[in-house]
């Protein structure tokens, strides 16, 4: 039934949205720019599983990783996600929602496509906002779904369907905060795992290059978990160790072994998974 809502609402939105005019709104850019963190968006976006979970983790009141408010509403400008490129290179355009029909880039993600695992990803701040050559470069330890779901021969692609006065059910506009408060909030949503690095242009790093950072933000990412296994039992740990990936786990209690599934409401016991 929500599914329904919502479809019906995205229907609604389009239907009655006509030609979009990106207003210039001035402003200090430091001013601007420190209100929407790109290492926390770059974050984000390793994470998401499709860029409709990107946008709305971008807007989700609960993280309020967003702080733009530039149409001085005193409330918190909606963001929406656009997809644009052709067959080896996606734009994720980032756009505030500030009037009917007007809307303002913000941000713009660049996905090249890669025959290493990963990808490359680049996050640059509008000039109007960011200043000139504001580039985050992230390295991330583990190379982001949409590097992969965005070539899919299925893949459907994203254009936001929602538009001044009409947002996702979940969403609802908060008042902005003073700048060193959002920043300290927002520093835990920043997946500190990841490498973020600054003023990097795409020219100057290729995708074999971001792809062999990557591969070394991993084994980087793995001696730090056996460092921290060492630690906490004061064992070695076999050569062979890798991270919990999620998988099953066995547990010993004196005479009782149990296997335990992540998520899962019950213990069964390593007997009788033997059957």
């Amino acid at each position: 039934m929500n599914r329904l809502i919502i479809a019906l609402l995205a229907l609604l939105c389009v239907a009655t949205t006509g030609y979009a005019l990106e207003t210039a709104i001035a402003g200090s850019n430091s001013s601007i720019g420190d209100n929407l963190d790109l290492e926390a968006v770059a974050s984000l976006f390793g994470e998401a599983e499709s860029l409709e979970e990107f946008e709305l983790n971008l807007n989700d009141p609960a993280k309020e990783v967003n702080n733009l408010d530039l149409n001085h509403d005193d409330e918190v400008d909606y963001l929406r996600v656009l997809e644009q490129g052709g067959a080896d290179e996606r734009k994720i355009v980032i756009q505030a929602v500030i009037g009917d029909d007007e809307y303002r880039d913000v941000a713009t993600i660049t996905v090249r496509k890669s025959a290493d695992d990963g990808g490359s990803v680049q996050v640059v701040g509008a000039t109007s906002m960011y200043g000139d050559d504001y580039v985050i470069t992230p390295v991330y330890l583990y190379p982001p779904p949409l590097c992969t779901s965005l070539w899919t021969l299925h893949y459907v692609r994203w254009h936001s369907p929602w538009r001044w006065g009409c947002y996702p059910p979940a969403f609802y506009p908060w008042r902005p905060r003073p700048v060193h408060i959002y920043r300290r909030s927002t520093a835990v949503y920043i997946n500190h795992d990841n490498e973020y690095r600054r003023n990097v242009r795409a020219q100057a790093v290729s995708g074999a290059s971001v792809a062999a950072m990557a591969r070394a933000q991993r084994v980087k990412g793995a001696a730090a978990a056996k460092a921290a296994a060492v630690k906490r039992t004061g064992r070695p740990v076999r050569q062979d160790f890798k991270p919990n990936s999620g998988g099953a786990r066995v547990l010993s209690s004196g005479a009782t072994r149990a296997m335990v599934r992540p998520g899962a409401a019950r213990i069964i016991r390593a007997g009788a998974l033997r059957r």
